[in-house]
Parts: C-alpha cells; structure tokens; sequence
C-alpha cells in the first residue's frame, strides 16, 4: 500500500473509532475535553482532528519531542498531558490510535488522576526523593 492510501485509511479508520467510542460512552464530541493520539505522524493526527471537527488545542500532541514511540505513545503522552497540566481530573478523554498490522482502535475514559491532583513527580524528582529516603533511613554507628 502506497503512503498516500495508508494515510487516508488511518485517518478514515481512526476518526470512525473515535465517533463510535464517543457514542458508545453516551457522549457527543462536545463533551470530549482532550484526544490524545497515538503519536505517529503529526500530518495523521491533524487530519483526524479535522475530519472529526475537533478543535486542535483539545488534541495532545508530543511527537515533536519524541518521534514515534510505537505501542509506547498514548501512555506516554498521558503521562505528559498530566504533567504539562493539559489532563485535570474529571476529564473526558478520548484515546485513538492505528497501528501494526493496520489495527485501530478508540476508548473514551473520565480521567481520575493518577496522583491525587498532586503534578506527578519527573524522573529527577523521584530518584532525589529516593535518595532522601535512603538517607533517613542510613544510621550513624
């Protein structure tokens, strides 16, 4: 399959997953707070936005920073969403993507927060917070 045709069938199939997953959740695309994408091909995930007429600063989009990461790129990118402050708590999220194998798939979720309203902590943060862990715990002999 040329570039072209997969393009316009990932874009196709990806929007038709979005509208049935929204309506299988009882909502309308109103009601959708942000889409995150799997993050393959930014001409991709603009051409789903379009052909669902949803408003681009509703979609999350990182591959700018990462490329794509495969099976990788919705987890993460909610994971960044969270932390960028994009993702709040009683959010409507619709998750879509096309992979491998021309697969697709879309899943509607309210978003409840993986770390209690609390920004979830970077990389940096938690190895410091370890360490400090393991500092309180070392005692003098």
């Amino acid at each position: 399959m040329a570039g072209g045709e997969v393009f316009k069938l990932a874009v196709k199939s990806m929007a038709d997953a979005a509208e049935e997953a929204i309506a299988d959740a009882g909502l309308t695309l109103d009601d959708i707070d942000i889409m995150i994408p799997h993050q393959a091909n930014l001409r991709i995930i603009e051409g789903v936005a379009k052909r669902l007429r949803f408003p681009s600063e509703k979609v999350f989009v990182n591959i700018q920073r990462y490329g794509n990461t495969s099976a990788a790129s919705v987890p993460i990118a909610i994971c960044e969403a969270e932390a960028t402050g994009r993702l709040h708590r009683g959010d409507k999220v619709l998750l879509v993507a096309f992979g491998g194998g021309f697969t697709w798939g879309a899943a509607v979720l309210e978003w409840y927060g993986a770390h209690d309203g609390v920004r979830p902590l970077s990389p940096l943060e938690r190895a410091g917070r370890a360490l400090e862990d393991v500092v309180d715990r070392v005692r003098p002999i």
